[in-house]
């Protein structure tokens, strides 16, 4: 737990504008572009002040918006660190999606570190940890799912030395009953500094901030059993299963601040605009119209349902659960298509006619990103930009492994094309 000495000093850091860095033999200097080009890097302001608070506090919750850059915090904090610990070393755990690029961010921004990506099977893995306790090598990087295999690897490979073990969107494992979270405990439970890097704690569900609290800062709250106690409003229900409780509401959420204001820090674009490249926002409002429309309001009146058969006789049948609501209700407002039973209906949505009008006329020959949900649409999005422009669009999603994924992204980066 931080000292009032501490947390006095944190808040003066915070306040603080103009912060300097000292050189450091163990940072590059460089970044990767996003062209693929390796070019100079000067950290801005405020993440100076989040790698300030890194050094202060052992355990720490780095939550910048996206594209502030929490990984350069992170490499750069733990290379100053260095310059105190020299037995210090970084296992960077996070999702597989982003391992091979983290390797390659670690490698450029970073001078005299040998690196190792943990991956593999079992006997490739248990080599790696291997090397990692006898080579001296400094960063590991590897999945969620190992954590999970080799907890027990990890912790022999690291033993004798000091270790920071800083998870990557930390909030994928807050949940506490999981083997996968327990692991983690496991994992960072002798480790001298501990990092959760997640841009979504406190703006989701709380149960997401005493999952992640305990990550890093275990002695924080007592009990999940205190924290619910102290934080959460519940609601008794009866079912044929008995007597329930549901979650209702929160509260004390001020106290919780407080409490947890000395080991995290998060900044949206919004709030750190002034250091960052000016940004343009256009927004453009699409109505639906047509049969699109017309359903998404049978839908949200409770008439809309799925056609069910049962030994040749079709039956509609309601469509319910909050959740359930919910996706067909982005699926129509993406396009009508997109909701089982309705494959057939010709035609486009009104935004499916929008980005083609854009990517035809305003956007022509410029280089685009779209980011959409859910994956069926966007295969449907790739298939209308084809056939109605002529273009081929490269395609990104979840369920590609590192290479393909960085593969598209350097067509992207380096072809003349949109």
């Amino acid at each position: 737990m931080v000292t009032s000495d501490v947390v006095a000093k944190i808040r003066e850091v915070r306040a603080a504008r103009g912060v300097k860095l000292a050189p450091s033999p163990y940072i590059s200097g460089k970044i990767r572009h996003y062209d693929g080009s390796v070019v100079a890097c000067v950290p801005r302001d405020y993440q100076a002040i989040m790698m300030m608070n890194l050094l202060l506090v052992r355990g720490f919750i780095v939550g910048d918006g996206t594209g502030l850059g929490k990984s350069l915090e992170v490499f750069y904090a733990w290379a100053f660190l260095r310059h105190w610990y020299p037995n210090l070393k970084l296992l960077w755990v996070g999702p597989k999606s982003t391992l091979e690029e983290k390797l390659d961010e670690v490698r450029v921004m970073l001078s005299q570190a040998r690196s190792i990506y943990v991956t593999g099977g079992p006997a490739k893995r248990a080599a790696a940890w291997k090397q990692v306790q006898l080579t001296g090598t400094e960063i590991a990087i590897c999945n969620y799912h190992t954590v999970s295999s080799d907890y027990g690897q990890i912790r022999d490979a690291y033993r004798g030395y000091d270790l920071e073990v800083a998870f990557d969107e930390a909030h994928k494992v807050a949940n506490v009953t999981t083997r996968m979270h327990k692991a983690c405990r496991y994992v960072a439970r002798d480790a001298a500094r501990r990092v959760a890097v997640t841009a979504t704690i406190v703006r989701n569900r709380l149960e997401e901030v005493y999952g992640v609290v305990k990550l890093v800062v275990p002695e924080l709250f007592p009990t999940k059993a205190w924290f619910e106690e102290q934080f959460c409003l519940f609601e008794d229900g009866y079912g044929s299963g008995g007597r329930f409780r549901t979650l209702s509401g929160y509260r004390q959420l001020d106290v919780l601040r407080r409490m947890i204001d000395p080991y995290f820090l998060g900044r949206t674009p919004e709030e750190v605009g002034e250091e960052l490249p000016e940004l343009v926002v256009r927004k453009v409002v699409v109505d639906m119209e047509g049969e699109q429309a017309k359903r998404y309001d049978e839908f949200v009146l409770g008439a809309l349902s799925r056609v069910v058969s049962d030994g040749g006789v079709d039956t509609p049948a309601p469509i319910t659960g909050e959740l359930a609501i919910l996706m067909n209700l982005l699926l129509i407002s993406n396009a009508i298509q997109m909701v089982p039973g309705f494959e057939g209906v010709p035609g486009v949505s009104a935004k499916e006619a929008r980005i083609l009008e854009l990517l035809g006329a305003e956007l022509a020959g410029e280089k685009v990103i779209i980011f959409a949900f859910h994956k069926q649409w966007i295969l449907r999005l790739r298939r209308l930009i084809k056939e109605r422009l002529g273009h081929g669009a490269l395609l990104i999603t979840g369920d590609q492994d590192g290479a393909e994924r960085q593969v598209a992204k350097d067509r992207f980066n380096r072809s003349d094309h949109p």
